[in-house]
């Protein structure tokens, strides 16, 4: 198997256990910071035994260590805002909207890259609104507030996403991975005073939540991310982009499968889905043939 068919396959398993990390976030009962955090501090203990990442990290200069732990905190609240998602709404929601994220990724890349903004991403960007607002339309009122958490989710996305293609080359895929981590890990480890100084009991998982937590770690986060970076390598951001625009489908299928989600959805719903990711898909394949 050549390198660039290698990056396809670990690509799209990337995808898929990034869409089932979605689900892990529906079955497990604590709230989405605390979730977070057990994530990145079990990702941490992982980490401890790949020896190779502390020879790599005497090799960082200051600048670029600082440059990924603030990644690292920018995928922190990501995290946190996409789960957040899930608990105020549902899996399919949370999906639907981080679907958005090429969009966004397109609006956002220009100005880390100094590049000029292209028309065509505005003329599709106003498509995907349009297909937002009438999912929006479907939804409880309750869900409203998972929506909106779940769009800012998706904006930071891709801005670490887009920050993650300008520094790839400055490490590993997985000496990246830890100090992006570590950073997250920092960020929200200051934060959780001011969250569970009086309900500490809240922020501890249990019962099956645990075994939850691992496979979200193991498989979810270590797993899925190495093989994203090291598919990033071979694949350029077009075709990354298009396969990454599958999660949601992937996500939504097993939430219907495993989650019985679509009892809590209607049909017209799953109509504005159909089209949303539609729109996702035809994005890069349009912007490839118009450049505007």
């Amino acid at each position: 198997m050549s390198k660039v068919s290698k990056a396809y396959l670990e690509l799209h398993i990337a995808v898929f256990l990034f869409g089932f990390a979605a689900i892990l976030g529906g079955l497990i009962q604590v709230s989405a910071l605390s979730m977070v955090w057990w994530r990145l501090l079990l990702s941490m203990v992982i980490f401890l035994f790949y020896k190779n990442i502390y020879t790599e990290l005497r090799q960082l200069s200051s600048r670029k260590l600082y440059i990924l732990l603030g990644i690292g905190a920018i995928i922190s609240i990501h995290w946190v805002c996409f789960y957040g998602a899930i608990k105020l709404a549902n899996v399919s929601v949370a999906l639907i909207t981080f679907s958005a994220t090429p969009f966004f990724t397109a609006l956002v890349e220009p100005m880390f890259r100094k590049r000029p903004w292209k028309r065509v991403d505005f003329l599709l960007g106003g498509c995907i609104v349009v297909a937002m607002y009438f999912i929006l339309n479907t939804l409880d009122f309750s869900m409203y507030h998972g929506m909106f958490v779940g769009m800012l989710s998706a904006l930071l996305a891709a801005v670490f996403i887009s920050l993650n293609k300008k520094y790839i080359d400055v490490a590993s895929p997985a000496t990246l991975l830890f100090v992006e981590l570590v950073g997250a890990l920092l960020f929200l480890t200051m934060v959780l005073p001011f969250v569970y100084s009086s309900n500490f009991h809240e922020f501890l998982p249990k019962g099956l939540d645990w075994i939850y937590l691992l496979v979200l770690v193991v498989f979810c986060t270590m797993l899925a991310f190495v093989l994203h970076l090291r598919a990033l390598k071979h694949i350029n951001a077009f075709t990354s982009n298009l396969i990454m625009s599958l999660e949601p489908i992937y996500g939504i299928v097993l939430a219907i499968v495993i989650l019985k989600e679509h009892r809590e959805l209607n049909l017209q719903f799953y109509i504005g889905v159909l089209t949303m990711i539609t729109l996702v898909l035809l994005y890069p394949l349009i912007k490839r043939k118009w450049q505007y």
